[in-house]
């Protein structure tokens, strides 16, 4: 298969496989780490390993493993979120994919996990800052949120 027509292919089947997540405000990053997936290919022998920070329900990570079983290792690839209801359903939806419950800015959560080629964090960056908004301001303490994004 030449590249337009695999290009051609894998629109088509983004077009049709993310119809049901189309307001959900993931469907940039996963066409970009689809993309990504493809061009990096896995070493021989080694499929590409996937982290998400902030996984949820699992939709991108759970959708990039099963379009990419070939080139990924879903039992080597690790959801995070601090929510065990959504973790629930990630592990229901895409069995064998490790899900870990925790906070993903925490340090010793992520060095203990191991390594990744691509790592995600998508639709999850606000629960870092959430922490620092002030309900006096009405505003989140930037200096605040700053150390806890550069300390994770």
């Amino acid at each position: 298969m030449i590249m337009s027509d695999l290009d051609s292919f894998w629109d088509f089947y983004w077009e049709t496989r993310l119809l049901p997540m189309e307001n959900l405000g993931k469907r940039a990053a996963i066409l970009a780490v689809s993309k990504l997936i493809r061009r990096l290919g896995p070493p021989v022998g080694q499929p590409l390993r996937l982290l998400e920070l902030g996984c949820g329900e699992g939709q991108v990570i759970g959708t990039l493993l099963d379009a990419h079983a070939q080139q990924c290792a879903v039992q080597a690839s690790v959801g995070v979120d601090y929510n065990p209801q959504s973790l629930a359903v990630c592990r229901r939806n895409y069995p064998g994919l490790r899900c870990v419950a925790g906070d993903f800015t925490d340090p010793s959560l992520l060095s203990g996990l191991g390594k990744f080629d691509i790592v995600l964090l998508v639709n999850a960056l606000h629960e870092v800052f959430s922490d620092c908004f002030s309900t006096e301001s009405g505003e989140i303490d930037i200096p605040t949120a700053k150390k806890r994004v550069e300390q994770a």
